[in-house]
C-alpha cells in the first residue's frame, strides 16, 4: 500500500509552519506562545506524516476516514494559527500554563478568535479516538 500523499504534505506543511514561527519568537508579544506554536507545528506535522502511512490501512475500513482526515488537518491548523495568533496578540485566556507571564494587552474579538481556534483543536481528540476504535476493530478481526 501506497502512503497518503496528500495527507503526507500537509504533515511537511506543518513542520514547516513549525519551524518558521520558531522565528517568531523574536518579535512577538508573547514569544512563549510563538514557542508552542513552534513545537505545536513540528510535533503535529510529524504525526500527519506518520499517519500518511498508516491512513490507507485506516481508509478500508469505511467511508467516515474522509471526515476524520478533514477533522484531523482542521484541528492541526488551528491548533498551530491559534497559538501563533495568542503570541502576536499576547491572547492569554486560553494560556492556562503560560498566561501570567504575557502581557494584558489584547482585545476581547482577538481572545475570542483564539478561544475558537484552540477549541477547534479538539477535533484533532475526536479523529485520534475514532482511528483507535478502527484499529482496535481491525486488530479484532485478524485474531
Amino acid at each position: 500500500m501506497k502512503p497518503d500523499i496528500g495527507l503526507a504534505l500537509h504533515g511537511a506543511v506543518l513542520v514547516v509552519l513549525g519551524l518558521l514561527a520558531g522565528f517568531a519568537t523574536a518579535v512577538v508579544v508573547a514569544p512563549n506562545m510563538a514557542l508552542a506554536a513552534h513545537t505545536i507545528g513540528i510535533l503535529q506535522g510529524a504525526i500527519c506524516l506518520a499517519l500518511a502511512f498508516l491512513w490507507p490501512v485506516l481508509v478500508a475500513s469505511g467511508y467516515r476516514m474522509g471526515l476524520t482526515r478533514i477533522a484531523l488537518i482542521v484541528g492541526f491548523y488551528s491548533n498551530w494559527l491559534g497559538a501563533l495568533l495568542a503570541s502576536v496578540w499576547s491572547a492569554k485566556k486560553m494560556a492556562f500554563v503560560s498566561g501570567g507571564s504575557m502581557p494584558d494587552v489584547s482585545v476581547q474579538w482577538q481572545e475570542t478568535v483564539v478561544a475558537v481556534l484552540l477549541n477547534l483543536s479538539l477535533l484533532v481528540l475526536i479523529a485520534f479516538i475514532y482511528i483507535a476504535y478502527v484499529l482496535f476493530r481491525i486488530n479484532r478481526s485478524d485474531t
